[in-house]
């Protein structure tokens, strides 16, 4: 019963920080701020090269870094085990819309599956 809750809440966190975690500032903090919202070929020129460090809500860290397509993403596992390290990866896909201007991200991790786009910005000299 015990994994059982602990799938369960692993499974609504992941779902829960895919649609909240991807924006570091609100959107009314992007636009106080002057943010100015990436377009698809500003993705395109960004993105290769990237490094992403995420924060979920729950309080894990995943990594990856972009390149070709692919990659391989890493979370610390923190925050979905009471304090306790739970270290896992998943392979990833991306890819840039081109109609709407959006990053999109496919994580298969062992348990779950993401697949999320979101609009970045550019607020002074950092992306989000």
């Amino acid at each position: 019963m015990r994994n059982y809750i602990r799938l369960i809440a692993l499974v609504v966190s992941f779902l829960f920080c895919a649609s909240i975690d991807a924006q570091v500032l609100t959107l009314a903090e992007v636009k106080a701020k002057s943010g100015v919202q990436l377009s698809a070929a500003d993705l395109k020129a960004l993105m290769p090269d990237a490094k992403v460090i995420n924060h979920t809500v729950a309080g894990s860290t995943r990594r990856w870094n972009i390149g070709s397509g692919t990659f391989v993403a890493s979370s610390d596992g923190m925050g979905l085990t009471m304090g306790h390290s739970a270290p896992s990866s998943g392979q990833g896909t991306w890819r840039i819309d081109e109609g709407r201007g959006t990053y999109c991200v496919t994580i298969q991790w062992r348990i779950i599956h993401e697949d999320w786009c979101r609009y970045f910005f550019k607020v002074g000299d950092k992306y989000g």
